[in-house]
């Protein structure tokens, strides 16, 4: 299971981490986990856990995506 979380050095970033693929960080934007990298070089102490939810439309596993916006009917 991979856990989400923010940083307060980095706003721009999330962070995420599972035993299977380590730490990684993607950009907090539409299908950033897409734009995944490792995470090198910063503080842990500067991470807090958030739900996975909060990863909405990231594309990060686990978290939802919306449905069609701005459809009409």
């Amino acid at each position: 299971m991979v856990k989400l979380y923010r940083s307060t050095q980095y706003s721009t970033w999330w962070f995420a981490f599972s035993p299977k693929i380590g730490w990684v960080m993607f950009p907090a934007e539409v299908a950033g986990w897409e734009k995944r990298k490792p995470a090198s070089k910063f503080d842990l102490n500067g991470l807090r856990e958030i739900p996975i939810r909060q990863g909405f439309n990231t594309g990060i596993p686990g978290a939802p995506e919306s449905s069609a916006l701005g459809t009409s009917a």
